[in-house]
């Protein structure tokens, strides 16, 4: 049997019935969810433990175990020094990725952001051993020594005499201070002496250095005779 054909009021008046049929229908899933969400919520949980932040990691090293007392932040300059004269025309070379420079003379400052001193040091660390370089003596570039395990310039004796000044020294004050010397500078004062005596040979004798038992003092703690001909210079010169 066919189904009756229904007027449009009739049909409208149809859809609206089984539209309200479908809103009963999601009121009461919508009752039981609110119902299983309130007895949830009565239950007695145990209370989870907050994880701790790690702590906020920046560019500042920690080092020795010690963590923060040695810290140097990449925006930190550090300042290196140059601990040893060279002869004329002679120059310490370094060549860096952004930076090149030649330095001749103890004494002499110079600076990078901790950046390009990474690399300076870890490029010419040997330099830093053999006493060549050494990080100045201000706050953060101590610091920064400690964290490369490098020597400030306060350790090295050397460092507190110009090498003109070393020629002021007496021969007990000489010997003490070459003894203690890192062999790059116990060179630099034997060919600084050298220097002076080739001087002194050409009419300009400087008698703090033509000094024939300091001469023989370096001689001997050069271990291998390295002014031996700087000695026979001495005796005859008048």
């Amino acid at each position: 049997m066919e189904n009756e054909k229904l007027t449009p009021t009739q049909q409208n008046a149809k859809d609206i019935q089984e539209l309200k049929n479908n809103f009963e229908g999601l009121n009461n899933k919508l009752d039981q969810l609110l119902a299983a969400l309130a007895g949830s919520n009565n239950k007695t949980e145990q209370p989870k433990e907050e994880k701790k932040a790690a702590p906020a990691k920046d560019s500042d090293t920690e080092v020795m175990g010690n963590p923060g007392k040695y810290t140097v932040s990449s925006s930190d300059e550090i300042t290196f020094v140059h601990l040893i004269e060279r002869a004329p025309g002679l120059s310490t070379f370094i060549k860096l990725s952004t930076a090149e420079l030649n330095l001749t003379t103890a004494g002499e400052l110079f600076s990078f952001p901790k950046l390009q001193a990474d690399e300076f040091v870890g490029k010419y660390r040997k330099w830093f051993e053999d006493g060549i370089f050494a990080v100045y003596n201000d706050d953060v570039s101590i610091r920064y020594a400690a964290t490369k395990k490098i020597k400030p310039a306060s350790f090295y004796e050397y460092s507190k005499h110009n090498l003109n000044s070393i020629g002021d020294l007496g021969y007990i004050e000489l010997e003490d201070l070459v003894e203690k010397l890192a062999p790059a500078h116990k060179d630099n004062i034997i060919q600084y002496f050298k220097q002076k005596v080739y001087e002194g040979s050409a009419g300009m004798k400087d008698p703090r250095f033509c000094d024939l038992r300091k001469l023989e003092i370096l001689n001997r703690l050069s271990g291998c005779d390295s002014l031996k001909y700087e000695i026979e210079d001495v005796k005859k010169m008048k």
